[in-house]
């Protein structure tokens, strides 16, 4: 600070320069800037001296920021992460990039479309840049409280160079975890959605993310950030029917290198729809439900651990048409089986269903994945849940057929496909029932149970009769 010839005080700012700058994040969508950070306006040339003191504060605040980003972005470049002459860019998916710059304030060009608050993402774009601020300033507090340390003996070796700051490398994990997060609600709720709309009332999902236990509120700060260095985590229940409950757990590292790892495992049934939410009757006598009741454990049990969210919905789109199999054959048995004791009140069934009944004997595929009658070219159900962009073949019910290309997007659920064997006018007929999300939301009117059962208990054709 220099005193002027009128005796007021000016700020000299040497090498620094006089233009202002400030690190800008931006979210890029199939090339439209869809959010940006905030940036102040620069300060006029007769502001007071405290806010041009403050402005160079900040000034070279953001362009040590910006040189730390640099020298850690090179250690990134194998996670999608590219150095460029004036930006850093970190490609999150297929049609969305989050961009690194350091912009002079007051310079307006390629900041993206509409002001500041206009975008659907520049709340994203904002908590990116604060955290980007704030590991810096984390960082800084770590190296000062190294420095009292006691300095290792003098050797003839070079004392090795400091480790860039940890600064990006937490922001791609934090975007790899709310990735997956958004995507595990949607595969889940387009699921559930489909079920409930085929008349699976119990199809149910709840996520639950760790929560944010500050220490005290002098250090919330650093309570916040310890949080995000240390891996993020959310737990999953998929409640397919009462006695079908998955559980997703799901964590996202960055310690030495940025990754995700997620858990499957299977739930205790529950008794009754009512106690899906967790209560129960301490007055029932009943033992606790066992995991092992639960009929995945037998009949397609999960792996313990996945490396990606991909194979998890894979594994849940392959589950629930073995879950359906299940659940149909009980019933279609229940519906077929003769009354034990029939009393007056009940109607005593038709002489030609008692005979289909009799000659009736219900299997499940060995594939999992269908009902029929033993009968070759009776009547059967198939049931399919495809992903999004998969390709809609005609599959058959024919026992031991295999489980298919995989193709399509694993993370968007396509449709719930019934394939139906059954008799019209006596003769064998294939007919097929789709069930999509469009449709969930629309309102289907078509019960997943109504199309089983009238597939399953439509009449077979009559035995020919042999004249002597």
């Amino acid at each position: 600070m220099r005193r002027l010839e009128d005796g007021s005080v000016n700020l000299d700012t040497g090498r620094v320069g006089g233009d202002s700058k400030r690190v800008l994040v931006s979210i890029v969508k199939d090339g439209t800037v869809v959010g940006r950070s905030t940036l102040p306006q620069p300060l006029p040339e007769d502001a007071p001296l405290e806010e041009r003191v403050l402005e160079a504060r900040n000034s070279i605040f953001a362009e040590e920021l910006w040189h730390e980003m640099n020298r850690e972005g090179r250690t990134l470049l194998s996670y999608g992460v590219q150095l460029e002459p004036m930006a850093i860019t970190y490609t999150l998916d297929d049609d969305t990039q989050v961009l690194f710059r350091l912009i002079t304030l007051g310079d307006d060009s390629e900041l993206g479309v509409g002001p500041p608050g206009s975008n659907l993402e520049d709340g994203n774009a904002e908590t990116i840049c604060t955290v980007l601020y704030l590991l810096l300033s984390y960082g800084h507090r770590q190296n000062g409280r190294k420095r009292p340390q006691q300095p290792p003996p003098t050797s003839a070796q070079a004392r090795p160079a400091s480790p860039p700051l940890s600064l990006i490398r937490p922001i791609l994990a934090y975007l790899h975890y709310e990735s997956s997060v958004q995507r595990c609600i949607r595969f889940l709720s387009d699921l559930t959605g489909i079920l409930q709309s085929a008349g699976i009332t119990t199809a149910a999902y709840v996520i639950n993310e760790q929560p944010v236990a500050l220490r005290s509120p002098a250090r919330a700060s650093e309570s916040l950030l310890a949080l995000l260095l240390n891996p993020l985590g959310f737990r999953a229940e998929l409640t397919i029917t009462p006695e079908a409950r998955l559980e997703i757990l799901g964590t996202t590292s960055a310690a030495q290198y940025i990754s995700g790892l997620f858990h499957v495992g299977l739930l205790p049934p529950v008794r009754n729809p009512s106690e899906q939410d967790g209560s129960s009757n301490p007055g029932d006598g009943d033992s606790p439900p066992d995991e092992s009741e639960n009929p995945l454990s037998y009949m397609f049990p999960p792996h313990d651990t996945y490396p990606d969210l991909d194979s998890v919905f894979t594994y849940v789109r392959k589950t629930v048409p073995r879950v359906l199999a299940d659940k149909y054959d009980g019933l279609v048995t229940e519906w077929t089986a003769p009354a034990a004791a029939p009393d007056a009140s009940s109607a005593s069934p038709a002489p030609a269903q008692a005979d289909q009944t009799a000659a009736s004997e219900w299997i499940i595929s060995l594939d999992g994945k269908a009902v029929r009658d033993r009968d070759k070219g009776g009547r059967g159900v198939l049931f399919e849940l495809s992903a999004s962009g998969a390709r809609d073949e005609n599959a058959a019910v024919d026992e031991g057929e295999g489980e298919g290309e995989d193709d399509g997007d694993p993370s968007r659920i396509g449709e719930l496909r019934v394939t139906g064997d059954l008799f019209v006018d006596e003769k064998p007929a294939r007919k097929y029932w789709t069930w999509t999300v469009e449709g969930a939301r629309n309102g289907t009117p078509e019960r997943l149970e109504d199309v089983v059962r009238g597939v399953l208990l439509c009449p077979r054709p009559k035995p020919t009769e042999q004249t002597p």
